[in-house]
C-alpha cells in the first residue's frame, strides 16, 4: 500500500510491518512499537494485508492472534480490534488475510481458516464507523458459494479491487464476481 506521503507499506509472514519512506529510510513496526503481536511466539507477526483509507488511517490485518485487525491513526497511535463475531464468524475467527479498502472506506477482508491458514473460509465486509470503537462496527460475512448469478463463485477468495466505475471485483478460485 502507498500512503498520502508517498511511503510504501509492506507486511511479512513473520517479521511484522515495514514502511519505506520517500527518502529511502525504513521504519519497522512490530511488538515493540505497535499493537501487532506474534502468532505463536513473540516476534512471529504474520501480516495478512495492509491498506490506507481516505483519511490516512493505516489498516493492518494479522493471523493467529486474538486481535486480527489493527489501525494506525495519522498521528501514529495504534489500536487493536478483536475479531468480528456473528454471521458465521466466531471468536476464534482470527485469521484475517488481505484487506482492501474501497472508495466508501469499507474494509473487504479475506478470512482464512483458523486451523489451516492455507484455506479460505470467506470474505468479510466491514464498516468501522468511528475508528475508536468497535461498538458501532457493522459487517457481513460471505461464507457460502452462491448460485444463479448471485453470491460468490467460491468462498476461496484470492483478490479484491475496485475499478474506475466503482465496481468491486472479487477474484475467487471459481472465477470472478463483482459488486
Amino acid at each position: 500500500a502507498t500512503d498520502f506521503d508517498g511511503a510504501g507499506w509492506a507486511g511479512s509472514e513473520g517479521g511484522g510491518l515495514a514502511r519505506v519512506n520517500p527518502d529511502g529510510t525504513l521504519d519497522v513496526f512490530d511488538e515493540t512499537n505497535t499493537t501487532l503481536r506474534g502468532a505463536d511466539t513473540p516476534g512471529n507477526i504474520i501480516v495478512g494485508g495492509v491498506d490506507i483509507d481516505s483519511r490516512g488511517f493505516v489498516w493492518v490485518t494479522t493471523r493467529g492472534t486474538g486481535s486480527p485487525l489493527h489501525v494506525m491513526n495519522p498521528d501514529g497511535a495504534w489500536q487493536a480490534f478483536g475479531p468480528s463475531i456473528g454471521d458465521g464468524l466466531s471468536s476464534s475467527s482470527t485469521a484475517y488475510d488481505r484487506i482492501y479498502i474501497d472508495s466508501f472506506d469499507q474494509k473487504w477482508i479475506i478470512v482464512r481458516d483458523e486451523k489451516d491458514f492455507n484455506l479460505t473460509s470467506g470474505l468479510m465486509v466491514l464498516e468501522t464507523g468511528s475508528v475508536g470503537s468497535q461498538a458501532d462496527d457493522e459487517f457481513q460475512f460471505f461464507n457460502e458459494k452462491g448460485g444463479a448469478g448471485q453470491g460468490l463463485p467460491s468462498v476461496s477468495v484470492t483478490s479484491i479491487t475496485e475499478d474506475r466505475d466503482g465496481l468491486l471485483w472479487v477474484g475467487t478460485v471459481g472465477g470472478p464476481a463483482f459488486v
